[in-house]
């Protein structure tokens, strides 16, 4: 064993190496687990309306009224045939915009569902309205 005086130093530096390993390997879990919490996200823009919008978009229009009565653009439909009737459009204009719009006293789990029901039927572009203050 050496002792200080034969001109040996004792080891005064910090091995990163496992400071840096660690980090790697919180950075690759990081990185997998972004997009699953990315897809469960629910982002929401709180409505403010306090202008109207300036140029109306041409939209299909899917209204639930306070007795939960469902249309698609003005007619009455089982909710049963929603996905059936939104397939239909989508076979007529495959780049279709759905605009919902619900009554203020439907719950929200039943909004929920007309969403859900758009989805499976293809629909990529929804918009929700709101009345302007």
């Amino acid at each position: 064993m050496r002792s200080f005086s034969d001109g040996a130093r004792p080891i005064t530096d910090i091995n990163v190496t496992p400071l840096v390993d660690v980090a790697l390997v919180l950075l690759v879990i990081f990185m997998a687990a972004a997009p699953l919490i990315h897809q469960k996200a629910l982002h929401l823009t709180l409505p403010k309306a306090t202008r109207p919008q300036s140029k109306p978009s041409p939209a299909v229009r899917l209204m639930m009224d306070s007795d939960r009565r469902i249309s698609l653009e003005g007619r009455i439909i089982e909710p049963a045939r929603l996905d059936s009737e939104l397939a239909a459009l989508l076979r007529q204009d495959p780049a279709l915009k759905l605009s919902l719009a619900a009554d203020e006293s439907v719950p929200y789990g039943e909004v929920a569902r007309m969403l859900d029901e758009a989805r499976k039927a293809g629909v990529k572009s929804m918009s929700l309205e709101m009345r302007p203050k």
